[in-house]
């Protein structure tokens, strides 16, 4: 009887799981599909954009497909909307997913992507607990629904979740030798630099040069064709997405911006000089997990708290988290150390609570939630050291 408690418990939490996930990833997916505004927004924008360049245009263009608040005074600079926040191939390589079709039907297209994606991640993240319970199994997968990131995320039509789908799968490629393909992934992927380049560390430590060498070229071929399409050449379309970071700097969901935007006298250069900081932390802390055997997991879990501490990042972007919360889930169940458990409930409980801690510009919320990400790293280069992934020189 009492070794059947914990498997009881364990279907509990899926029962659990699965009605918060039915719940807020389904009224997410709702206000995409049929939400009236602000339900679909920053899609909206994106769906502007790609009409502007299929028109030739400025992606940022002023156009009859703006609808407010696009047209206040604040968000438009020179004449052009200052939400193009995006690098000059992002217009090409996000053409798959924002279809020139009529609105509506451009929003559905978007949510079926959106909710594929989410299944991918689900697969992967079960796949990570092969050698355990089906219950276990079975957790892993239903966390990316039931996650508060997940909902916000679907209900803004952001890419968050297929950027996390396509990091996901490219992992799942690389498990499978098709280094071609999981170069492809990650090339898409990078729709959103500041929040994939920290995970470019992993491949590029385990000399994943074609992956890397793809990457790039697809990306530099797709800046050229965004200049051919719209005219405009592509440090033009850098300093729009430069100024739309600037622009709305207040409004992040990253710790040191929040005090950045409270120092009198900050400056764009002051600013850099944080981010590079952070990021060689980041890069250097995914070494030390190579370095003591740590999986891939804990790796991607490193670089997920990298990219949303080193720059500008909004709430939906915490989706990247669940790479982390794998990975201490791992270690919890590999050790049983109960300061691997404390960090996993900590860790969790923001993530599946009905209202979200983190979003608003709290820096003494934001602060608390750093502090269980760090505990959590800390737990995995302490404990993780799994052979589950082969490195190039492994299976070379």
């Amino acid at each position: 009887m009492h070794a059947l408690r914990p498997h009881f418990a364990g279907w509990v939490l899926v029962a659990i799981l699965a009605v918060s996930g039915l719940v807020s990833s389904g009224l997410g997916a709702l206000r995409l599909a049929h939400g009236a505004y602000p339900s679909g927004s920053d899609f909206h924008l994106r769906w502007v954009e790609q009409r502007n360049v299929a028109r030739g245009q400025n992606p940022g263009t002023l156009s009859e497909d703006a609808v407010p608040p696009y047209e206040a005074p604040d968000q438009i600079e020179d004449g052009l909307l200052v939400s193009t926040s995006y690098p000059p191939y992002a217009y090409i390589t996000q053409m798959p997913f924002v279809w020139i079709v009529p609105w509506p039907a451009a929003r559905l297209v978007f949510l079926a992507w959106t909710l594929a994606s989410l299944g991918l991640i689900s697969f992967w993240a079960y796949s990570q607990f092969r050698s355990r319970e089906a219950v276990i199994r079975v957790i892993a997968a239903l966390l990316p629904w039931a996650v508060w990131p997940t909902s916000y995320c679907l209900s803004n039509g952001q890419y968050a979740i297929l950027l996390t789908a396509l990091l996901a799968g490219a992992f799942l490629l690389l498990e499978r030798g098709r280094e071609v393909w999981a170069g492809v992934a990650v090339a898409f992927a990078l729709l959103k630099p500041t929040l994939i380049l920290p995970f470019l560390v992993i491949f590029l430590l385990d000399g994943r040069w074609m992956l890397l060498l793809l990457a790039a070229t697809i990306n530099i071929a797709a800046t050229f064709a965004a200049w051919v399409l719209t005219r405009c050449d592509p440090l033009s379309l850098l300093r729009q997405a430069q100024a739309h970071v600037w622009h709305n700097r207040g409004t992040t969901q990253n710790l040191i911006t929040q005090f950045e935007v409270q120092l009198p006298g900050f400056s764009p250069g002051m600013q850099t000089g944080i981010t590079l900081v952070l990021g060689l932390l980041g890069a250097a802390l995914i070494w030390l997990a190579r370095r003591r055997g740590c999986g891939l997991v804990t790796q991607a879990g490193i670089a997920a708290v990298t990219a949303l501490s080193w720059t500008y990042r909004k709430e939906y972007d915490a989706i990247l988290i669940l790479f982390l919360l794998v990975a201490l889930l791992r270690v919890a169940l590999a050790t049983g150390r109960g300061i691997a458990w404390l960090s996993l409930v900590l860790m969790v409980a923001p993530l599946l609570a009905p209202f979200r801690l983190a979003d608003h510009n709290s820096p003494l919320l934001q602060g608390c939630e750093l502090l269980t990400w760090l505990a959590a790293i800390a737990c995995c280069l302490a404990w993780d050291r799994p052979a589950d992934f082969p490195s190039r020189r492994e299976s070379a």
